[in-house]
């Protein structure tokens, strides 16, 4: 990849990295400690992060996740079938364990995936813009269920 690329770039190269379609998606997210989330399901991964943050909030999220694929984190706390079931009532148990053991990354993938995402930014040559579009049909069903599980759904 060329030095001093931007997010865009660094999206595309990880999808075709990785053969599989990564998807950004903005959301609410009620949690205030909450701001993004990566979630690894067979086909392609979806990140999602926050809806309502400044574009270079947004911009540091994004970056902080594909630095998670980029690394392959795979977190560090294991959950059983009890500890999910209450959180995402209409996600599939196997999804919010994928989800949530990379929602609890050891701190030292935490600060892996914090400087390499600070990096990165520091050696963007463009700003990302967020892009005006719509759910891939692929992802529609696990992006309503994140959305029905992390907050209430934006209306518009």
């Amino acid at each position: 990849m060329e030095h001093g690329c931007g997010i865009d770039e660094l999206h595309r190269y990880l999808s075709a990295q990785n053969r599989r379609p990564i998807h950004l998606i903005p959301m609410p997210f009620p949690e205030r400690h909450l701001f993004g989330l990566w979630l690894k399901l067979d086909d392609f991964d979806i990140i999602a992060y926050e809806k309502a943050a400044s574009a270079s909030h947004k911009e540091h999220i994004i970056a902080h996740e594909l630095s998670h694929i980029a690394f392959a984190h795979r977190g560090s706390v294991e959950f059983d079938h009890t500890d999910t079931s209450q959180l995402f009532t209409n996600a599939e148990p196997a999804a919010v364990r994928s989800m949530l053991m990379r929602s609890r990354y050891s701190d030292d993938e935490e600060q892996e995936a914090e400087t390499m995402a600070s990096l990165i930014l520091a050696r963007a040559t463009k700003r990302w813009l967020e892009p005006a579009w719509g759910v891939p049909e692929e992802a529609a069903e696990i992006v309503a269920r994140i959305e029905n599980g992390v907050g209430h759904p934006d209306p518009s």
